[in-house]
């Protein structure tokens, strides 16, 4: 009896996943407003998109190391823990 519920289930199981996709829901259109929001966010990635992503992080750890250096919140901490005897 439980081998037979199992055989139907899984047949049930099996024929959904067949026909739901085969449903026609109109998903795929978009309206104007979304095609021309689409296109827009396309050519501005296409702006934004460096080739080179190797220089931008090399400038970001420039920035970095140079914030850090003129930070004397830290220097001030830096020359604190130095004077520490321990």
């Amino acid at each position: 009896m439980a081998v037979s519920a199992t055989k139907v289930a899984l047949i049930l199981l099996i024929t959904m996943a067949i026909i739901i996709p085969c449903f026609e829901c109109g998903i795929a259109e978009f309206d104007d407003y979304l095609k021309a929001q689409a296109e827009e966010a396309r050519k501005l990635t296409l702006q934004t998109y460096v080739p080179n992503p190797e220089g931008i992080a090399e400038a970001l750890n420039l920035q970095v190391h140079r914030k850090l250096e003129e930070d004397t919140i830290r220097k001030e901490l830096r020359e604190r823990d130095k004077r520490k005897v321990y």
